[in-house]
C-alpha cells in the first residue's frame, strides 16, 4: 500500500482504509495526519462509488 506517494488516490483501497483507522486507533486518535488521511480515503472511495473519478 502506497499512502503517501500516491498523488492520485486511485488505488484507494477499503484495506488501506481499515490500516490507516487501525494505527489512528493505536496513537488514542492523537495523530491529526492519520485523520487527513482517513478522511482523504473515504472521500476516494466514496468518489469510486459514485464513479466521479
Amino acid at each position: 500500500m502506497n499512502i503517501i506517494e500516491n498523488p492520485h488516490r486511485l488505488g484507494t483501497s477499503k484495506c488501506e482504509l481499515w490500516l490507516c483507522q487501525f494505527l489512528h486507533f493505536l496513537t488514542c486518535k492523537k495523530s491529526k495526519r492519520l485523520e487527513q488521511i482517513i478522511l482523504q480515503i473515504e472521500e476516494d472511495l466514496e468518489a469510486i462509488k459514485n464513479k466521479k473519478v
